[in-house]
């Protein structure tokens, strides 16, 4: 080859040469940072994983987040591991709850050795008592972020040393505590499903409760929002917001909504909001047991009644009850006896019906009787009476009547204009009630009901089926108002008529016209059911209620969730008893009222043991009848000093179409739903750093239970 050739060959060679090292160098340096990017990836979701699958089986009641002072952002975080056991079970304490024994830690430390920033696990065993004290959670936190490991604090034996480093390069590890909001859109209106907002560390006492507009669905029409129930818990009492009167609130104005069975209590509290950021705000005391519904209660002539569900005591056409019937006392063996129409007229008769006894359920304290005609004819009474019957003396010597009014009372009817009469004709295959007349019943005792039937009167009857039996007495002419009926010699020159000639009176097992007795009692009770507040010894320290009447309320506490014999306490939950349950006794005097005049109230004995009642109002005279004033009782809340914990926040909420996206903050705090962390981790190749970015969000899903 010539000297040129030699040159040119060697130029190409040079050229292919460096072509060839600048395709692997290109295709190194690509490589190389594949490599980088695939082991920071590697790297990350490894720890991402790890930190996901702990926290997963964690619970936020035991949960501390560590800021650097001057700092706006979390970088550290400690929560409870109870390790399993052979089986996967983990150990339970007295009370059912797992036996949280163990923290992580997972922290950011520079480490000056290296020079590096470590992400950072250091974990704690037989850890405990420092899980449980908030204040040596939080320094053992404090002094694992200072001096990167697990030494010279609270529980320091027990410490990993030295700490796993999970990543060794680490540009930042930022935690996020996310909370939950709700959209409160829906269009048909209806109750939403139960909404945790999220955890938040409470003490004991008043907390603000603040919902605050954040955002409105597209569809949604409006920024309004609804509160159904709020619970806290450990406890988790579903109180009904409606009770609450907000405590502060952007200016817009609320109501309580209802009455609807689609809420909890047929009602919920609206706030009418109309811009994001408008807000209401509650004040709640952590805890509190507030009884409203009064769900699972056992009531005593009492009822659930009102919009609000309050527990009454019925007024006599709520809370009357049947206790004799004419069909038991005439088939008094088998309680079976027939009714039919009585064939001949017993005009111009006075019947006395007996009532023994052995055949009155219940007593009460005010009473009625229910009459019935001929299918086919009317029934005309005059006059009828009710009397007490001493012990099994005959219908001629019923007890002398030493304090009237206690032993015999007048019965009157309500006529077609809505007067009160002494008498009354029920029409062809009717019925009709004497108004309420104040008599105590005692089921102990017999009674009469005495009536004289005048015109054309026919009667339903019950046929005896214990013919030797004296079920009733029957005597020709008017003879109610006589409490004693003398022997048939004080009576012959008085006519007789038939079907009864020839005797005075005379004896029959049948029951005439009288179907039922019917009674009201003028107290009653309700007894709520047992509350768990979910910790041990709390000291009760208040018991209020809303009422109206005559109410006396009791509570008491035990450690048995049955309540075993504790006893009961006026006006307060006694002892520290995990277990609390009231009681309320409702009672009212019955008295005599005018239907003209209702402000007539008279319960001077002397004006109804007269017989004769009339109003003293100018110009009235008519009849006074029996009133009762109904005491209620409701929102019966009983508050302890809950344990300084991280809470739940939860409730039901109701959805409409104008109805906005609410967030909840407690004393202006934001709650932890979820937490989110990011991690970015990095690579120097060639005196340049190559990052790499991650995020994920966890929700602790243990409860603890």
């Amino acid at each position: 080859m010539t000297l040129i050739e030699l040159m040119v060959s060697v130029l190409l060679g040079a050229i292919l040469i460096g072509i060839v090292l600048s395709a692997w160098y290109f295709a190194y340096k690509n490589w190389a940072l594949d490599r980088i990017r695939t082991k920071n990836r590697v790297d990350l979701q490894v720890a991402m994983e790890r930190i996901k699958g702990e926290l997963r089986l964690s619970s936020t009641t035991y949960l501390s987040l560590y800021k650097p002072a001057g700092e706006t952002e979390y970088t550290a975080i400690s929560f409870p591991m109870a390790p399993p056991d052979a089986n996967g079970f983990f150990d339970l304490d007295a009370d059912g709850l797992i036996n949280w024994d163990k923290s992580v830690i997972y922290h950011v430390y520079d480490n000056p050795s290296t020079g590096y920033r470590e992400l950072r696990r250091t974990e704690f065993t037989a850890n405990h008592d420092v899980l449980v004290d908030d204040a040596q959670r939080e320094t053992q936190l404090a002094n694992v972020v200072a001096s990167g490991d697990g030494s010279g604090g609270p529980n320091a034996a027990n410490a990993t040393i030295p700490p796993k480093v999970i990543v060794e390069k680490l540009t930042s590890f930022i935690i996020n505590p996310k909370a939950q909001e709700f959209d409160g859109y829906s269009d048909p209106v209806k109750r939403s499903d139960n909404v945790t907002f999220g955890s938040i560390r409470l003490t004991s006492g008043n907390h603000d409760f603040t919902f605050e507009v954040t955002g409105q669905n597209a569809d949604s029409s409006g920024y309004e929002l609804g509160i159904d129930t709020l619970s806290i818990a450990p406890s988790g009492c579903q109180q009904e917001m409606e009770v609450y009167a907000p405590q502060a609130s952007s200016g817009d104005g609320s109501a309580k909504v209802g009455p609807d069975l689609l809420w909890s209590g047929n009602n919920f509290r609206e706030y009418n909001s109309d811009a994001i950021g408008d807000y209401v705000n509650f004040r709640l005391y952590y805890d509190t047991w507030l009884e409203a519904n009064f769900d699972n209660s056992v009531r005593n002539n009492t009822i659930l009644a009102g919009d609000d569900l309050s527990v009454k005591l019925p007024d006599p056409e709520e809370g009357n009850e049947i206790v004799w019937t004419a069909e038991v006392e005439a088939g008094s063996v088998n309680g079976d006896a027939v009714k039919a129409d009585f064939a001949t007229a017993l005009s111009g008769v006075t019947v006395r019906n007996l009532i023994f006894s052995d055949n009155i359920d219940s007593g009460g304290d005010l009473l009625r009787i229910k009459f019935e005609s001929h299918s086919a004819q009317t029934l005309t009474i005059n006059a009828a009476y009710f009397d007490e019957r001493a012990g099994n003396e005959d219908c001629v010597n019923p007890p002398v009547i030493t304090t009237p009014g206690t032993t015999r009372i007048q019965l009157y009817f309500t006529d077609a204009l809505g007067g009160i009469s002494p008498g009354i004709t029920i029409a062809a295959g009717g019925t009709a009630y004497s108004n309420w007349a104040i008599f105590p019943i005692d089921s102990s005792k017999n009674y009469f009901v005495t009536f004289y039937m005048s015109g054309t009167s026919y009667t339903s009857y019950w046929a005896g089926t214990q013919p030797a039996d004296t079920n009733s007495y029957l005597m020709g002419g008017d003879h109610a108002a006589q409490a004693r009926w003398s022997d048939p010699l004080d009576y012959l020159g008085h006519e007789v008529l038939p079907p009864f000639a020839d005797e005075k009176y005379t004896s029959s097992a049948n029951i005439y016209a009288q179907a039922s007795l019917e009674v009201w009692l003028q107290s009653g009770s309700v007894t709520t059911q047992i509350y768990d507040t979910k910790i041990a010894n709390p000291g009760y320290d208040s018991m209020n209620w809303s009422s109206f009447g005559s109410v006396s309320v009791y509570g008491r506490s035990s450690d048995d969730p049955l309540m075993g014999v504790a006893a009961w306490t006026v006006g307060s939950v006694a002892g520290t008893g995990r277990y609390a349950q009231a009681k309320a006794e409702l009672s009212t005097t019955p008295y005599w009222t005018c239907i003209d005049h209702p402000s007539v109230n008279v319960t001077d004995e002397n004006y109804k043991n007269n017989g004769v009642i009339n109003c003293t109002q100018p110009a009235c005279g008519k009849y006074l009848i029996p009133g009762v004033s109904a005491p209620w009782v409701d929102n019966i809340k009983v508050t302890w000093p809950g344990e300084t914990k991280m809470c739940d926040i939860s409730g039901y909420f109701a959805q409409d179409a104008d109805y906005g996206i609410i967030k909840l903050l407690v004393d202006g705090n934001d709650l932890m739903k979820g937490i989110e962390f990011d991690v970015t981790v990095y690579e120097d190749f060639q005196g340049l750093d190559y990052k790499t970015g991650m995020k994920t969000e966890v929700e602790p899903r243990n409860t603890g239970k």
